[in-house]
């Protein structure tokens, strides 16, 4: 009987879900592009409005999308490169992801208006519950995969897992694990604010299994605020649970963390094998042959030999000890349960160069481009670096940038045709100097490097930095009078928006969010859904 009730429950809720709503976010935050440009047009063939209802004053939509893709034809236009195909390509495409995020928007706005508040909040509980199936789901197939109950400390398979468990949990997006723990991030303080901490406990187990330093730490932060200034004695509780979940996962669950960041900030220093290859910034032991001259070959064959010589001796050593020890215990034979030697090969990370990692030697070999001290400190604060020493020579890209994918963008990535950031036609690859000296520079120093610097705080991607590089001070004054402002001026006495757009600031510092349709739209939905239950109330 309790079964069958709970069944009818079941069916009597899910009919309380907008499907058309849910489909269109799994379909639009899905890594792929062919799945967002799917998404589209199926909810435009569905429900086929095309009133934006962009106005100077009192605009439904933010004008920072149409204002981008003005500044880049202006751009395009003074650059009077109008007969050069790969450059048009490179302007069409950027624009189309402009036109995508003003779709986006439009659609979710529209959504917003025409149902219920409750049917979306039960929408949007669906949407955080299949992500968490898919998370929980992932961890436990690895789980199964290494035998270990805490994949987060096992150091076997050549440390497939162990600190690198967390970038295989991506949730329902399948994008990186950064993009799930934003999701979630968002997920834990709409829950949080509207007081269902069942769900808050959800997003965040999905938040700890990501293993995001990142999201954590601005999680942290903002936890800690609204536990001082705004919140009452059950969101206090929750809040104080949360944080002791955080200090279990660093503590008992994945301690590796810390050691981790603080690599990432000290940089990777010298080699412990000494020399280090010019080209690669890698030690000769890590370089491919095809980066080696003919003297670089022979030391890394020399040092190779000794390695294992020495891998030899220390068996050896450890062989002798075990039989004295074994000698001495003849005495009182104990029976002896056989474990796994971590010091093993198989326990130690591989620095092994594989398909992506050799093309981007091969790419840096190639173009001839000069490799960035990976070891003086973040690529992040190299890249800012670089962006203001760009501007000070260039004082006339101060204006309107450099132009669309010409300096910092996913898109300039993706023209690469390296397909780190995705697809796009090898007969059409651009990749302009300007990016080439110093963004793409930076990244290719890094990743192509050792596994372990592979991180955000390596990266040159961010909001800012393709503001600012390729849209200059119109963009940056477009995104914060136009998009931030659009939401801070049309915000409600809860106090839920101001911080959720912190969210979104801080997270602006690490990728292109724009270009990746991901936790942009998750973020403007939210807020919409809050504006019109405030709206409501208020009546």
């Amino acid at each position: 009987m309790n079964t069958t009730s709970s069944v009818r429950n079941l069916i009597r809720y899910l009919k309380t879900v907008n499907w058309k709503l849910l489909i269109f976010l799994v379909l639009i935050l899905n890594v792929k592009l062919i799945f967002k440009v799917i998404a589209l047009i199926l909810v435009y063939v569905i429900q086929a409005d095309f009133r934006p209802g962009f106005k100077l004053n009192n605009s439904r939509l933010p004008l920072f999308y149409p204002a981008m893709i003005a500044i880049a034809v202006f751009n395009w236009i003074i650059s009077k490169s109008y007969n050069d195909t790969n450059k048009n390509l490179l302007l069409i495409t950027g624009i189309f992801f402009w036109i995508a995020c003003m779709l986006i928007v439009h659609q979710l706005k529209y959504f917003v208006e025409t149902t219920t508040v409750n049917i979306l909040h039960n929408t949007l509980k669906v949407f955080f519950v299949l992500n968490a199936i898919l998370s929980v789901a992932t961890i436990f197939g690895i789980i199964v995969e290494t035998g270990s109950i805490n994949p987060y400390r096992f150091q076997g398979n050549y440390q497939k897992y162990f600190i690198n468990t967390g970038d295989y949990i991506k949730g329902i997006s399948f994008d990186t694990s950064i993009t799930n723990a934003a999701i979630n991030v968002f997920g834990i303080y709409y829950f949080l604010f509207e007081r269902n901490f069942k769900l808050v406990f959800l997003c965040m187990t999905v938040l700890l299994l990501s293993a995001s330093n990142l999201s954590i730490f601005i999680l942290f932060t903002l936890l800690l605020l609204v536990f001082i200034f705004k919140s009452d004695k059950a969101q206090k509780s929750v809040i104080a649970i949360c944080f002791f979940m955080l200090v279990v996962f660093f503590g008992r669950i994945s301690p590796q963390n810390n050691q981790y960041v603080s690599e990432i900030f000290k940089g990777p220093g010298k080699s412990l094998n000494g020399t280090v290859n010019v080209l690669s910034g890698l030690s000769l032991q890590q370089t491919p042959d095809i980066l080696l001259n003919v003297e670089e070959k022979k030391e890394k064959i020399a040092l190779n030999y000794l390695d294992k010589m020495s891998e030899i001796i220390n068996d050896r050593i450890r062989k002798q000890e075990h039989n004295e020890i074994a000698a001495v215990s003849l005495e009182r034979p104990r029976p002896v349960i056989p474990t796994d030697d971590i010091h093993s090969r198989p326990f130690q990370r591989i620095n092994d160069t594989n398909e992506l990692r050799s093309k981007l030697l091969s790419y840096i070999k190639n173009e001839h481009i000069a490799p960035r001290p990976v070891n003086s400190g973040p690529g992040k604060l190299l890249a800012a670096k670089q962006i203001i020493y760009f501007l000070k020579q260039h004082p006339d890209k101060i204006i309107s940038g450099n132009g669309t994918g010409n300096f910092s963008s996913k898109l300039a990535m993706r023209a690469t045709s390296l397909g780190f950031a995705g697809g796009y036609p090898k007969e059409f690859a651009y990749t302009h100097p300007d990016f080439k000296e110093n963004h793409l520079a930076v990244y290719l120093s890094f990743f192509s490097d050792q596994a372990k610097l592979h991180s955000v705080l390596n990266s040159p991607n961010s909001v800012y930095f393709q503001l600012i590089g390729e849209y200059g001070l119109a963009g940056i004054l477009s995104f914060i009078f136009l998009y931030i402002w659009f939401f801070l001026r049309h915000r409600n006495d809860s106090g839920f928006v101001f911080p959720m757009l912190l969210i979104l600031l801080f997270y602006f510092s690490f990728d292109y969010w724009f270009e990746q349709l991901s936790i942009v739209p998750i973020f403007e939905l939210l807020i919409f859904i809050n504006r019109k239950k405030y709206a409501l109330e208020g009546e």
